[in-house]
């Protein structure tokens, strides 16, 4: 019963940080806030951060057995998907650099 409420809180927060993230959202935000939107990035990330850490400590508190063991041929897979996941993970930061979301650097000024 303990792993159906982990389940559920997990579900939960993938799709608030899912919803808040997606074009109808932030469309929304966008002509609510004007120019301060670009501090929703900002925003989302705190949120996300804050939102995460209680659930990822009442995941720790789980003091069980480890489910899957990377053992023989099956650790290849799981470098690549280590690998597959950094590159991602790059990938999603040259796409939006939150140096131009924040304007840190006045671009959109000049």
């Amino acid at each position: 019963m303990k792993y159906t409420a982990l389940v559920i809180l997990w579900i939960l927060w993938c799709s608030v940080h899912s919803g808040m993230i997606s074009l109808t959202v932030t469309h929304y935000i966008k002509i609510k806030f004007g120019r301060h939107f670009k501090f929703y990035r900002l925003f989302y990330n705190l949120a996300a951060i804050t939102t995460i850490a209680p659930l990822i400590i009442y995941t720790l508190g789980f003091n069980e057995a480890v489910i899957y063991r990377w053992e023989g041929y099956m650790i290849f897979v799981r470098f690549f998907l280590i690998a597959a996941s950094i590159i991602l993970f790059i990938a999603g930061s040259l796409k939006y650099a939150v140096c131009l979301d924040l304007d840190i650097f006045g671009a959109r000024d000049a």
